[in-house]
């Protein structure tokens, strides 16, 4: 979870470190992190809280971080107002929960079997999804244009790729839109 910031997220180059990066604060702004194990899951939160009180100071902070593309990973962003970047092309996805706040958001999905939930709010939003890799996207449209760009077919709010039936690997996407445009792509 990020407050006022540019939130870059990217897969961490050949290591095995789960999670590396910089967060830059606002004044009145602190961080906290909590990890645990449990057998063979893993449970890791990076998250940022307001002192009651503080104005909010919107120079553009930065949350950089890069994620372990060793293991499969259930990831959930919370985005807060500013622009975000999240690259997971490279990183392993079992499941996705993605919820932008206000600014413009590009996700890069990554290739694999799994579930992605999207719900944008205010501010433009495209999402990239892998060439070649099986989709189904359901849309719930909010204030704004849908763009869906690719070879689906389509029924009302729902696309689907040509050969989703039968692919071992597909992506089910759920984009719950909010208010601005939308752009998905294959």
């Amino acid at each position: 979870t990020s407050g006022v910031s540019e939130l870059r997220v990217k897969g961490l180059d050949d290591s095995n470190t789960l999670i590396s990066g910089k967060i830059d604060l606002a004044g009145g702004e602190t961080a906290s992190k909590e990890f645990a194990k449990n057998g063979d899951v893993a449970t890791y939160e990076l998250r940022s809280e307001w002192m009651q009180g503080r104005a909010v100071n919107v120079r553009n902070h930065l949350w950089d971080l890069a994620l372990t593309t060793r293991v499969p990973l259930n990831l959930t962003i919370e985005a807060g107002v500013g622009r975000s970047t999240l690259d997971l092309r490279d990183v392993q996805l079992s499941g996705l929960e993605v919820s932008t706040g206000v600014g413009a958001t590009t996700i890069n999905l990554a290739t694999g079997g799994y579930k992605a939930n999207i719900s944008t709010g205010v501010g433009a939003t495209t999402i990239r999804l892998p060439t070649g890799v099986a989709a189904r996207v359901e849309l719930e449209r909010g204030l704004g244009a849908v763009n869906v760009r690719g070879d689906f077919d389509k029924n009302e709010d729902v696309y689907t790729s040509p050969d989703y039936a039968t692919a071992e690997e597909r992506i089910d996407l759920q984009v719950q839109g909010g208010v601005g445009a939308i752009t998905i792509q294959s």
